[in-house]
């Protein structure tokens, strides 16, 4: 059997589906772009004109840097605890999760990791 597209991927055109199958590769090879761009052979000017014009298409999130990789670590700041919130949790999309029950640090990195992989 072949591979299905997804639903969300159907309105894509092919040059958008190509693009964004080399994006998200490199995304899940965890290599940087310009390490991914020379074992393919492709310009690693041309990965990031593609990940510029497929998020101003809104076909791919934003990113901090323009990078077609994502944030491996983020700038992170305590403040001062509100009441009743033992957590509070704010994304680099902006997105603030916040709980008043007090969790054990390996739930809350376990939630943390999963809400930054939610899009």
């Amino acid at each position: 059997m072949g591979k299905k597209t997804p639903p969300a991927e159907r309105a894509l055109t092919a040059r958008q589906r190509h693009w964004l199958g080399h994006l998200r590769a490199i995304e899940r090879s965890g290599k940087r772009v310009k390490d991914y761009a020379a074992e393919q052979g492709i310009p690693v000017q041309t990965l990031y004109q593609a990940a510029k014009r497929l998020r101003k298409q809104g076909r791919l999130p934003p990113s901090g840097r323009g990078s077609a990789s994502p944030k491996r670590f983020v700038k992170a700041a305590v403040a001062p605890e509100a009441r009743g919130v033992a957590w509070r949790v704010r994304l680099a999309n902006g997105t603030v999760f916040e709980s008043a029950e007090r969790l054990p640090a390996e739930r809350m990195l376990e939630l943390i990791e999963r809400m930054g992989q939610a899009r």
